[in-house]
């Protein structure tokens, strides 16, 4: 699990560092998001390691989707 909440919060990181290339920030974001909870990750956990609540992170997926 240490490992999927490193990656989300990488690409927190990216996304917020980078506005230029935010798309593929959030891109990024949510494949990790995906990759994590696929893993059983609870959402709760990734959606406080992308420094989100569960109702955005249950909406960033829903739009990427």
């Amino acid at each position: 699990m240490e490992k999927h909440l490193k990656t989300i919060r990488s690409a927190t990181s990216n996304r917020d560092r980078l506005p230029l290339q935010h798309d593929q920030a959030h891109a990024e974001l949510v494949q990790v998001l995906c990759e994590a909870m696929a893993a059983q990750m609870p959402p709760a956990d990734a959606a406080a390691a992308a420094n989100m609540s569960l109702s955005e992170l249950f909406n960033t997926l829903r739009k990427h989707g």
